[in-house]
């Protein structure tokens, strides 16, 4: 009769093993799939940064250019603007 308490409790704690061991998996397949979706917003947000950079300088550029221009209202265009070259 002992014996065969013993050899139940072994059993459960046997199966309470399996069911750990199927829950810890089940958890680094998700941890795993967490890994992989952390590294691809990491590249995407460097991706993005070096576009921000990018549209930045570009920004920069067009305005250095656009600063060369003057708008200047002229008689009789009734009030249209023109574009002169500035140098």
């Amino acid at each position: 009769m002992r014996v065969n308490q013993i050899s139940k409790l072994i059993s459960d704690i046997a199966n309470g093993a399996n069911e750990q061991s199927t829950g810890l998996g089940e958890i680094n397949s998700g941890v795993s799939q967490l890994d992989s979706v952390t590294q691809q917003n990491a590249a995407m947000v460097e991706q993005a940064t070096a576009a921000g950079h990018l549209l930045h300088a570009d920004a920069t550029k067009l305005s250095a250019l656009m600063a060369r221009f003057e708008l200047a209202k002229q008689a009789g265009q009734a009030g249209q603007d023109s574009l002169t070259a500035a140098a």
